[in-house]
Formats: structure tokens, sequence, C-alpha cells
């Protein structure tokens, strides 16, 4: 954080005129509407303590405790968390893997970097339903919310 303060001190102490805009910063926590337990040691436990429920209720658990975490360094460390995010993919392409007994699928996770060309199918996904609760809280909260939607479904190069 002392980093995001000495640059918004150094270039606003190098304004020209009252015309330009001071610099400012905030940081947005983002939440995930996908994750394994393979991820991280905390997604692992969530799954470990929360093995028995459906998993749309692990990844709502995790945004509602990502709201309740922001809120808390924004209120009590002073921090500028300024909005929740929910990021990662909306969809995964659902691929049949022939011959394997049970014609079990494996679904395929398309990530959208810059480099990749690709249409994803929207056959199996990761909708916003479930951090619904964690963005009304976060608006309760007074935090900004942004959600990405629709990029799944499109061709980027």
């Amino acid at each position: 954080m002392q980093g995001f303060a000495r640059a918004c001190d150094e270039f606003n102490a190098g304004r020209v005129d009252a015309a330009t805009p001071p610099f400012t910063y905030g940081i947005i926590a983002c939440a995930l509407r996908f994750f394994v337990p393979e991820m991280s040691p905390y997604y692992a436990s969530l799954f470990d303590v929360m093995g028995a429920v459906p998993v749309e209720d692990v990844y709502a658990a995790s945004s509602k405790a990502l709201v309740a975490d922001a809120v808390h360094v924004r209120d009590v460390d002073r921090l500028p968390i300024v909005a929740l995010d929910i990021a990662g993919a909306e969809a995964v392409r659902q691929q049949n893997l022939g011959g394997m007994a049970g014609e079990e699928t494996l679904l395929v996770l398309w990530l959208t970097f810059a480099s990749c060309s690709f249409l994803c199918c929207h056959l199996q996904g990761f909708p916003g339903k479930p951090h619904k609760p964690a963005f009304d809280e976060a608006h309760r909260k007074f935090l900004g919310r942004t959600v990405h939607a629709g990029e799944a479904c499109v061709q980027l190069r």
C-alpha cells in the first residue's frame, strides 16, 4: 500500500494546473465464479468443511467471506477497498471422452487470455447467481460492484 500512496503523492505533486484531476486509487476485491480445492489451501479447506453441500454453496460462502474481509480491511485497516467483482469462466465446453466406461465427460475450462482464439460453447457454466448474497451484502456495505458477463461466448480473435 505504501507504493500506491507514494505513486499517488508523486503524481499529484507534479500536476501543473488545477485542471488536471488528482490521481487516486482503489482496490477491487475479486471473487471467483469457479474454483477447485487444488487452487489454494483456502479453497481446499472450504471444500473440506463444506463437502456435503452443493458446490454452488461453497462458491457463495467464499464470496460472502470475501465481502466480510474486504469491508473489515476497508473500515478497520483503512485500505481503499472500493468494490467487489466476480471473475472467472462463465462457461466451459463439455467434451465427450469416447471409449470411456459410463460415457464420462470432461469439462474443459476455457481460459480467456488475449492470445487465445476460440469460441466457447455455453453447455455447462458457472453463473453469477450463487454470488448474489455476497453482492447484496456488498451493496449494503457501500461497496461498488462489477460483474463480467457475456465474455465466455465471444470469439476473441
